[in-house]
């Protein structure tokens, strides 16, 4: 936006504050606006600055009272009225230029471009909040770094109020850390160190709200494994020879495949060695299975540990640079569905992934019969909170720029969208039931 008055009069800007360098570069890339200044990039009735993470935090306890500097439970519990705010030190160079950014008389308005979640809203209010900005705000909300998409959510921006919801959400999960954090190791803490079971070791004991959960269901599990008794149980396997071929059987019983004593495995062994069997009858069923649901988070990092030993942070750092990349979509998504305005464009994401060893599955895929569609299994409006599905984006990848950690992730998310596209499998089950000497397998 600009407004040009008459001549001495000055550009009316908007300011955008995006969450990272990187984002605000690709914004100020797409907008045009390309005059570098310290700290933020102006032109084209826009000036572009950034956070560097989260410039501002909750206040350290003796901000509002010197004797919490001291681990008293005499302090405890401590719960503020209101809670108050600082710069963090490590960051304060930016936050002072956006600081002066926000109180620039040419500047009517600002436009929160912070990651489009929870925490991207709440890494805005609190600059927004200790700058004392009274200046009205709109939310840039996308899901793809990519120019189009860009131009499109600036053309679609809406007012800061409609995501107040999420945006209070994220202050009580931060109080709300704070709180426990804050309180409750500081109880434990003291409580441990006077105890004799804890040996009198002046360790920290920390507990957190998510932390202190997690690690019990870890330790609960461990005891489990800890605990348990195996019991040794013996099967029979028998190999038998048929005109068509071999099988193998399982012998079971009354109660089941399990045979609790060697012997009585050993003496139905001996029975039935080298004794025709009778087949008895043959099931055959037919098992549809359906294509998997599209990736959300969750899903991504569960198959890139099952599949590359990628742990859970290792995987959302390499999707996050894919993201940055704009090779796909927003990673930090709970959905495993798109939206119907993103499948009346998925030709376009489709195309892009008509590379390399994936290029014969597009091909296959646009030749079928019912063309390039996807069904209610992945799309749908009601189960999409605040971005859809990870898919790849509308550009197409240069795999050979991509690093072994990359390509490995890229490969799992092309991949599960890719089998979006095709009918479920149908796979024929076939079980034969074999009678020798009595004993059945």
């Amino acid at each position: 936006m600009i407004v040009v008055m008459t001549k001495g009069a000055i550009y009316k800007m908007k300011l955008i504050i995006a969450e990272k360098p990187s984002l605000a570069r690709d914004i100020a890339a797409a907008l045009g606006v390309t005059q570098r200044k310290d700290g933020y990039i102006e032109g084209n009735g826009y000036i572009v600055t950034w956070c560097i993470g989260h410039l501002v935090e909750l206040a350290n306890p003796e901000v509002y009272d010197e004797k919490l500097k001291q681990w008293s439970l005499a302090t405890l519990p401590f719960i503020p009225e209101t809670f108050k705010y600082q710069v963090n030190s490590n960051t304060s160079a930016q936050f002072k230029v956006i600081k002066g950014l926000v109180n620039d008389s040419r500047v009517l308005s600002l436009v929160n471009c912070a990651d489009a979640g929870r925490e991207g809203e709440l890494i805005f209010h609190l600059v927004y909040l200790l700058t004392g900005c009274k200046k009205p705000v709109e939310r840039l909300w996308i899901s793809s770094l990519t120019k189009d998409e860009i131009l499109k959510g600036f053309g679609n921006l809406k007012p800061a109020s409609h995501y107040a919801g999420l945006r209070d959400s994220a202050h009580a999960r931060q109080r709300a850390d704070w709180l426990i954090g804050l309180n409750i190791t500081r109880a434990f803490t003291i409580k441990a160190r006077t105890n004799s079971s804890f040996g009198g070791k002046s360790e920290l004991y920390s507990v957190g709200r998510v932390q202190t959960p997690t690690l019990a269901f870890i330790v609960s599990r461990e005891a489990e494994i800890t605990n348990f008794v195996p019991e040794k149980f013996y099967q029979v396997v028998a190999t038998f020879d048929s005109t068509v071929g071999t099988y193998q059987g399982l012998w079971v019983g009354v109660d089941g495949f399990r045979i609790a004593e060697e012997k009585e495995a050993k003496a139905i062994a001996d029975k039935v060695l080298g004794q025709d069997g009778v087949v008895d009858k043959v099931d055959k069923k037919l098992v549809r299975e359906k294509a998997p649901l599209l990736h959300d988070l969750t899903s991504l990092q569960r198959v890139a540990n099952t599949k590359y030993s990628l742990t859970a942070d290792q995987t959302l750092k390499v999707a996050q640079s894919l993201y940055e990349a704009k090779l796909i979509t927003y990673p930090r998504t709970s959905s495993q569905y798109l939206s119907v305005s993103v499948a009346n464009e998925i030709d376009e994401h489709l195309d892009a992934c008509d590379i390399g060893i994936y290029s014969q599955f597009v091909n296959q895929i646009k030749s079928s019969k019912t063309g390039v569609r996807l069904t209610s299994r992945h799309v749908q409006d009601a189960k999409i909170t605040d971005h859809h599905a990870i898919i790849p984006t509308k550009i197409k990848a240069n795999l050979s720029t991509l690093d072994d950690e990359q390509r490995k992730v890229y490969d799992l998310i092309v991949r599960r969208f890719l089998a979006a596209f095709y009918y479920e499998s149908e796979i024929e089950q076939t079980t034969v039931f074999t009678i020798v000497l009595g004993e059945k397998f």
